[in-house]
């Protein structure tokens, strides 16, 4: 009896463990399928040139990408830096010129020594067609770069910080 006991427990104990062992040969099996691909994969130097091609097309993309952009960047910062620089220098030009040419002669006529609200108006847009002459002069629209608007106070600044000057 004790040995039929004793057999009955190997039995159990075997009806456990088998499957156990079985399943673990499984996954060996499939862990050593795929050891055998890749070591043919690293073993085969066409594949692996082929990886380290493909690779190194894709970070020299990436690279050249991020270097592209960033150089664009850089000409757009440089290019809005020369337009306000040209924008500046044009509107001071146009109304110095303005004044030479038109304002001051008003101002000598006028019994007063000031502009009429019409040579106001009419100076303004001698200055700003002088402005927009010399920038083109310079190569930057100021009309397409900046509007009428931003040109319009521009001209106002700058006819501020001129009599301040005198």
């Amino acid at each position: 009896m004790k040995k039929m006991c004793m057999l009955v427990l190997v039995l159990v104990l075997l009806s456990i463990v088998m499957p156990c062992l079985a399943q673990e040969a499984v996954e060996a099996t499939a862990v050593a399928e795929e050891t055998s691909m890749l070591d043919n994969i690293l073993g085969n130097s066409t594949i692996l040139e082929s990886i380290f091609q493909i690779i190194a097309v894709i970070a020299v993309f990436i690279f050249g990408k991020m270097k592209v952009s960033e150089r664009l960047e850089k000409i757009k910062d440089d290019k809005a830096r020369a337009a306000a620089s040209v924008l500046a220098e044009a509107t001071e030009v146009g109304v110095v010129q303005t004044y030479e040419a038109f304002v001051k002669a008003c101002k000598t006529k006028a019994a007063d020594g000031k502009l009429t609200a019409e040579e106001r108006k009419e100076a303004a847009k001698k200055a700003t067609d002088v402005a927009v002459e010399y920038a083109k002069k310079k190569g930057i629209d100021l009309l397409k770069e900046y509007g009428d608007d931003v040109l319009k106070v521009a001209i106002e600044k700058a006819v501020s910080i001129f009599k301040k000057k005198k």
